[in-house]
């Protein structure tokens, strides 16, 4: 994966995105904010199950301010369950 997405969902600068599937269930992506913007944002990804899979990030650098309607990233794991209905 790259991509340069100059207006990211999150409202803040422009950022760099670079990915790599690592293994049949392992993908890892980094993120770098360009500009004002310089947070790097390492992702890690583990897919347990076609409907279980654990997401982490690292998030490292200065960030803006958050401000109203912001979406503020930050260093965590989430646990993602995905289902679908046919």
């Amino acid at each position: 994966q790259f991509e340069i997405n100059l207006a990211p969902d999150s409202g803040s600068a422009a950022e760099l995105t670079i990915g790599q599937q690592l293994g049949q269930n392992l993908y890892v992506k980094v993120q770098q904010g360009i500009g004002n913007d310089t947070q790097t944002n390492f992702v890690l990804e583990y897919e347990f199950t076609k409907w279980l899979r654990l997401q982490t990030n690292v998030l490292e650098g200065s960030g803006t301010q958050q401000q109203l309607f912001q979406r503020v990233k930050s260093t965590g794991a989430d646990l993602v369950i995905s289902f679908a209905f046919k």
